[in-house]
C-alpha cells in the first residue's frame, strides 16, 4: 500500500513519535509489514477505516480524513492491517468521552491508547505533526500546537505571534517630586516597532500586563512594580530620589513576542555623572530578611555560562521555610542584571512549591559578575533578597 500512495504523490515522511512510512493529505502508511509472516485474514483498509470512523461518530465524536485519502484506500487491494490510527489535539479528553459511556482501553503504548471495535483495532494518538501554536512566555522553549500549561511555572501557554522586526521603545515621562527634588510618579508609553504607534493590546505574563523594574545605576535600589493601565499608557505613583536609574519593562504585547525594554533615567536633583558602573563583588552565599535565612548555591552547567541558582529558605529557629505564597502566580521570581545594566535576565523556578528550595536554571548571556534579587511571598509579605554572583569564571 506504502507503494501506491507514493504513486500517487505521497511523501515519503518520518511523522515524530510513530516511525517512518508515506503520507498523501491525512492518510498516513507506516510501518509496512509483509503478508507473508501474517497470518490474518487481509482486511480493506477502506473498511477498516469506514467501520472506525463510524464506531467514533456513534460515540458523538467527530473525525476526519482528506476525500482523496479516502478514495484512494478504496482503490487499493486488501492487506494485511494492523490497526488504524486517529491522531488527536487531546486524547486525555476523549479517553474521557469514551469512559463516560463506559468503554475502557484495551491497552497502552506510550502516549497512545486502544481500542478494539467490530473487529478493528483502533489507535488513538497525540497529533506530532501540527506546528506549534503556542508557548510560554516565560519560558518560550516550551511550545504546543494546543493551548496548555508551562510544566516549569504553570502559566498558560499563549498563542504564538507572527515575527516582527524592530525594537519596541519604551518612552517615560516623569512627574517631578512636589516638594523638593525627585520623582513621584512615571508615565509610560510602549510604541510599536513598525508604526511606532502606542501599543494597545498586552497578554498577561504572570497576572500582569506590565512588570516593570527600577534598578539605581549603583544597584543597591530594588524595586519590581506594576503600572495601572490608562488611555494612552501605563501610569506609576512611586517616590524616587535624586539619581540614575535602569528602568527595565517585562511584557508580551499583542502580536509580538516576550520584550525585555530598557530604559534609563535621571531623576530632577541628581547632579552626578549618571555613566557610572558599579564594581560587584560576590557577597557571601547566605542573607537575612524579613525573618527568613537565605542561603545561594550556584551549580554551573556543563554548558558554561549556564547555571542553576539554588535557593534554600530557613526561618530564624533553622527549620526550612514551607509556607511560600505564590507571588505573581509563581513561586518566585529572580531578576538578573549584569552590572553595566545592559543585560537582564526575569527568571521563575523550575517547579511550583511552598519552600523550602527554589531552583532557577537561568541561561546567562556571558561569563561575568552579576547581581541578582530572588522574591518570594510569605504571610502577605514580599521579600526581595540580592546576592552577587560570578558565573563562568
Amino acid at each position: 500500500m506504502a507503494d501506491v500512495i507514493r504513486a500517487a504523490g505521497g511523501t515519503t515522511i518520518i511523522v515524530p513519535g510513530l516511525g517512518p512510512g508515506v503520507r498523501l493529505d491525512d492518510v498516513y502508511v507506516l510501518f509496512d509489514r509483509s503478508s507473508a509472516t501474517d497470518s490474518r485474514t487481509p482486511v480493506p483498509p477502506a473498511a477498516a477505516l469506514a467501520s472506525a470512523q463510524q464506531w467514533f461518530e456513534a460515540r458523538k465524536i467527530g473525525v476526519r480524513v482528506a476525500g482523496s485519502g479516502e478514495r484512494l484506500l478504496a482503490a487499493v487491494a486488501p492487506e494485511v492491517l494492523d490497526h488504524v490510527a486517529f491522531a488527536a489535539d487531546d486524547v486525555t479528553a476523549i479517553e474521557g468521552m469514551l469512559r463516560a459511556t463506559g468503554i475502557e482501553p484495551s491497552e497502552r503504548r506510550g502516549e497512545s491508547v486502544f481500542y478494539r471495535a467490530d473487529g478493528v483495532l483502533i489507535e488513538l494518538t497525540a497529533d506530532t505533526e501540527r506546528p506549534d501554536r503556542f508557548w510560554c512566555p516565560m519560558h518560550p522553549h516550551v511550545r504546543s500546537p494546543a493551548p496548555q500549561t508551562c510544566p516549569i511555572c504553570s502559566m498558560a501557554l499563549v498563542p504564538i505571534a507572527p515575527p516582527r522586526t524592530g525594537q519596541y521603545r519604551l518612552e517615560v515621562t516623569q512627574v517631578p517630586a512636589r516638594r523638593g527634588p525627585g520623582t513621584s510618579a512615571l508615565k509610560l508609553r510602549i510604541r510599536d516597532p513598525d508604526s511606532h504607534e502606542n501599543v494597545q493590546m498586552f497578554a498577561e505574563a504572570h497576572e500582569r500586563l506590565l512588570h516593570l523594574f527600577i534598578i539605581g545605576r549603583d544597584l543597591r535600589y530594588f524595586a519590581h512594580e506594576h503600572p495601572r493601565r490608562t488611555d494612552d499608557g501605563f501610569a506609576l505613583d512611586v517616590d524616587l530620589s535624586p539619581g540614575a536609574y535602569m528602568l527595565i519593562a517585562d511584557f508580551l504585547p499583542g502580536g509580538g513576542y516576550p520584550q525585555m525594554v530598557h530604559r534609563a533615567i535621571v531623576t530632577p536633583g541628581f547632579r552626578a555623572s549618571p555613566f557610572g558602573t558599579s564594581a560587584l563583588q560576590e557577597d557571601g552565599s547566605e542573607k537575612a530578611l524579613d525573618g527568613m535565612r537565605v542561603q545561594l548555591k550556584v551549580e554551573p552547567a556543563r554548558a558554561r555560562p549556564a547555571a542553576t541558582l539554588r535557593f534554600r529558605l530557613t526561618d530564624e529557629a533553622g527549620a526550612g521555610v514551607t509556607d511560600l505564597e505564590p507571588y505573581l502566580g509563581s513561586a518566585g521570581h529572580l531578576l538578573v542584571v549584569s552590572p553595566d545594566l545592559t543585560q537582564s535576565i526575569h527568571a521563575h523556578p523550575d517547579a511550583q512549591g511552598s519552600g523550602p528550595e527554589l531552583a532557577f536554571d537561568v541561561e546567562f548571556p556571558e561569563a561575568g559578575i552579576y547581581k541578582v534579587w530572588v522574591q518570594v511571598q510569605r504571610r502577605g509579605t514580599v521579600s526581595a533578597v540580592p546576592f552577587v554572583v560570578r558565573i563562568g569564571i
